[in-house]
This record gives C-alpha cells, sequence and structure tokens, in this order.
C-alpha cells in the first residue's frame, strides 16, 4: 500500500469511526478485529502527524462525504 492509499485509507477510518461513534453503535467484533487490524497496518505506514492529519480529515466527513470520498477513490 503507497502513502497516498495509506492516507486515504486513514480518513476512511477515520470517517467509519466517527460515524459509528455519532450513531451509538460499536463494531462487531469480527469487525473490530479487522478494523484493528487496517489500523495498525496504516498506522505503521505513515508518519504519526500524516496519519493524525488524514484521520482528522476523515473525522470532518459526513456519511455522504465518506461515500464519495471513498467512491472517487477505488482501485480499477
Amino acid at each position: 500500500m503507497g502513502q497516498g492509499q495509506s492516507q486515504g485509507a486513514a480518513r476512511l477510518l477515520g470517517a467509519a469511526q466517527t460515524q459509528l461513534t455519532a450513531s451509538g453503535a460499536s463494531w462487531w467484533p469480527a469487525d473490530l478485529v479487522e478494523y484493528e487490524q487496517n489500523l495498525a497496518a496504516v498506522q505503521t505506514a505513515l508518519d504519526q502527524e500524516i496519519f493524525a492529519a488524514a484521520w482528522k480529515e476523515g473525522q470532518a466527513m459526513s456519511l455522504e462525504q465518506a461515500i464519495a470520498y471513498a467512491l472517487d477513490n477505488q482501485e480499477t
């Protein structure tokens, strides 16, 4: 995963966590394992400051913005 992909993943993980928290829901156990694995991989791939900035951008996204971002940044 390249740095750009890692930044995008950090944004989307931040958006997902924020949306989940806002809805009062929590991760299903199987999903939590995958979320934590992906989060750890992205944190390892990125400088801490870059990760924090991307995460913050994701947290600021509405659900619609996060979906549009994900669709616009799909790999072909």
